[in-house]
């Protein structure tokens, strides 16, 4: 595999040769979010499926992270949910403003969508991208980078017991190995 930045065209030419993750991104664009990503699954699982050689699936559920401060209603997720589920006609949208997520999740506040990535259990979930205002390219936010969701890596984004845990649940309960048999879970994710 290609490193630097042929690893992040790499990973655009994937998303914009999905035509289902294409609407979907361009659905999330014109809610006109602030600081918004489609994020986690919605990538990771797009580029698995590539680089195992299948048509590309969207997930059961599509995280979308934004960051506003201005907003701290969970009633404003849940109605922006309900315009992405109706636009898409896609059930899985799940709509969270990550400026009141720290709360939930025991964290220091966060400053951005970004930094809320980066409190996510493993790094190549904490990934999100973004259609440009005008549609005709993409963005990454990738608080760690792109190379562990390239070559098929599955790392802890720290390693404090409660990630480390965390992150252990996740790659049981999702048995990611089990339908991407090409990834390389971290030894300590394993039991």
């Amino acid at each position: 595999m290609r490193h630097g930045t042929h690893r992040h065209v790499d990973l655009l030419r994937m998303i914009r040769g999905s035509s289902s993750h294409w609407e979907i991104l361009s659905a999330i664009g014109s809610l006109g979010l602030q600081d918004c990503w489609a994020a986690a699954g919605f990538v990771r699982s797009l580029v698995w499926d590539v680089l195992h050689e299948r048509s590309p699936a969207l997930p059961l559920d599509i995280d979308v992270v934004y960051f506003d401060a201005s907003i701290m209603s969970p009633s404003v997720d849940e109605e922006l949910s309900l315009q992405l589920r109706t636009l898409t006609g896609y059930e899985g949208m799940s709509v969270k403003n990550q400026a009141r997520m720290a709360k939930r999740n025991a964290h220091r506040p966060y400053r951005s969508s970004a930094d809320a990535m980066s409190f996510w259990p493993e790094v190549c979930t904490a990934i999100g991208v973004s259609a440009t205002d005008r549609g005709a390219g993409l963005i990454v936010c990738a608080p760690f980078g792109t190379d562990d969701l390239l070559s098929m890596k599955v790392n802890p984004t720290s390693t404090d017991e409660v990630t480390l845990r965390l992150a252990r649940e996740r790659v049981k309960n999702k048995r990611w190995k089990n339908i991407w048999p090409m990834i390389h879970v971290a030894t300590e994710l394993c039991e």
